[in-house]
């Protein structure tokens, strides 16, 4: 079905609000770019799994409100928010070491000069990327995992959320935890836990963003890379290799800014103002400022000649408007060259009569 036959149909001619606390209210506020973004997914063939449009009222087919994003796979699914998973720590585990343009794209994120495509499940070492890639098939039924971790997101780091979810075996030995290998905790929570699992010899990757940027990461970056054990040197050096420069570049980056991000108040207008990046919006954003850029250079363009034609148009108005004056006093001229004619030949008439 073509996209505008669609809007005409269940957008243009239906009525698409929602009752407060009636069917289809979620409680959230309608966001018209994310709808736009939802539309694009949904004419984009590349990607995997395909999106599609799924109507949940099967007895009102044409109701807008019944529409939702769903995808598909084995199984036609309405699409939920998946788990973005912060980072993947581990104990005595090998990984191999992070491939070269990935290194590159860490530089890049750093001084921002280079820049590499993003792999299908994001950035990462190939061991990480394979542990992603048999959880989104083993989780496909629920689509719960879509992506790689967030800590090898070196394209576009998002800011990191209030509240964690934890999961770890070592929960269940704990009958203060319940015996659920899972735990809410905030950021200061989520750094301590970190810092003891270090201390019993695991190993986590950490985005650079987070270390140079965010309270409380450089403590544990530090611990991580100065750790006795074995197996945790060989995780750091497998994704901060020695021979790439990258650990001296953040020691720099550390060393001229040590309280990392910190928003100058004094040269903001009416205070920092504390607004979450999406990278989906920001692309979108993005998108439609280049297309106004287009718009306005073609309407420059016809601008312009619009004005060249009119200038020419005129430029032959005021040629016919002069070659019409020299004409006219043209014709003047001879007119007054044949009365003067006239004029002598009457005179000399009379004075030949006179004789």
């Amino acid at each position: 079905m073509p996209a505008r036959l669609l809007w005409e149909t269940y957008v243009i001619r239906k009525d698409i609000g929602h009752d407060a606390g009636g069917f289809g209210d979620t409680g959230r506020a309608s966001e018209p770019s994310l709808m736009d973004l939802n539309l694009k997914a949904v004419t984009d063939t590349s990607a995997t799994p395909p999106s599609v449009i799924w109507q949940y009222d099967t007895m009102r087919p044409l109701n807008p409100r019944g529409l939702l994003m769903a995808h598909e796979e084995d199984q036609m699914r309405p699409v939920a928010s998946d788990m973005d998973c912060l980072l993947l720590g581990s104990k005595n585990a090998r990984y191999t070491p992070m491939e070269t343009n990935q290194i590159v794209q860490i530089e890049w994120m750093l001084d921002r000069i280079e820049e590499i495509e993003t792999p299908r499940y994001g950035f990462g070492d190939p061991t990480t990327n394979g542990i992603f890639e048999a959880a989104v098939k083993a989780l496909r039924s629920s689509g719960a995992v879509r992506h790689g971790a967030e800590c090898f997101n070196f394209h576009f780091p998002q800011e990191l959320d209030t509240e964690f979810l934890v999961c770890w075996a070592g929960f269940q030995k704990a009958p203060m935890f319940n015996k659920v290998p899972w735990m809410y905790v905030n950021l200061e929570g989520l750094l301590n836990f970190l810092s003891a699992r270090i201390d019993l010899g695991y190993a986590v990757p950490l985005n650079p963003k987070w270390v140079l940027c965010d309270q409380g990461w450089w403590i544990l970056y530090r611990k991580l890379i100065t750790s006795r054990n074995r197996w945790t040197r060989e995780a750091c050096n497998a994704w901060l290799p020695s021979w790439s420069g990258l650990r001296e570049r953040l020691e720099q980056l550390h060393e001229r800014y040590p309280r990392g991000f910190v928003p100058n108040e004094g040269s903001i207008i009416g205070g920092a103002v504390d607004q979450w990046l999406d990278p989906d919006l920001a692309e979108y954003n993005l998108e439609r400022f280049r297309v106004l850029q287009r718009a306005k250079k073609k309407l420059r363009a016809i601008f312009v000649m619009l004005t060249l034609i009119r200038g020419q148009r005129a430029k032959r108005r005021l040629n016919k408007v002069v070659n019409a004056v020299r004409s006219l006093r043209r014709t003047n001229m001879l007119r007054d060259a044949v009365a003067k004619e006239r004029l002598e030949r009457g005179l000399l008439d009379v004075k030949t009569d006179a004789n």
